[in-house]
């Protein structure tokens, strides 16, 4: 896959992120999937169970800002999401570097900007 199909895979997959499909989005990520994070590593089956078992929802993602080289896309984005507990809206940003092969995630480099995900800044309504 070039750039162009590259980026357009990302913009798919946040559009599903945003319908709250997230079973169809998990489709997108290659098996032997690993997310970089500061904290550590992180494979795709550890997502699936982090999604499964957050308190927070997805009310949508915002892409930013996406830009491409080669076989990796890299996009700053917005979350703004829901404590389910609380009803609390929160938004959080983070960076991605995301690496793909054959139409699949195979690997990202990932940044939360732990000022709004530790301090869970409310956003404006």
């Amino acid at each position: 896959m070039g750039v162009k199909e590259n980026k357009a895979l990302i913009r798919n997959l946040y559009e599903i992120m945003n319908r709250g499909d997230m079973e169809t989005a998990f489709k997108f990520y290659d098996p032997g999937f690993i997310e970089h994070l500061t904290t550590g590593d992180m494979t795709l089956e550890q997502a699936r169970q982090l999604h499964a078992r957050t308190d927070v929802g997805v009310v949508s993602v915002t892409l930013d800002h996406i830009i491409a080289e080669g076989d990796e896309v890299a996009v700053i984005v917005t979350w703004r999401m829901i404590q389910k507990a609380t009803g609390k809206k929160h938004d959080m940003t983070n960076a991605h570097i995301i690496k793909i092969s054959k139409g699949k995630l195979t690997e990202a480099w990932s940044v939360i900007d732990v000022r709004t995900a530790q301090l869970s800044k409310p956003h404006m309504d």
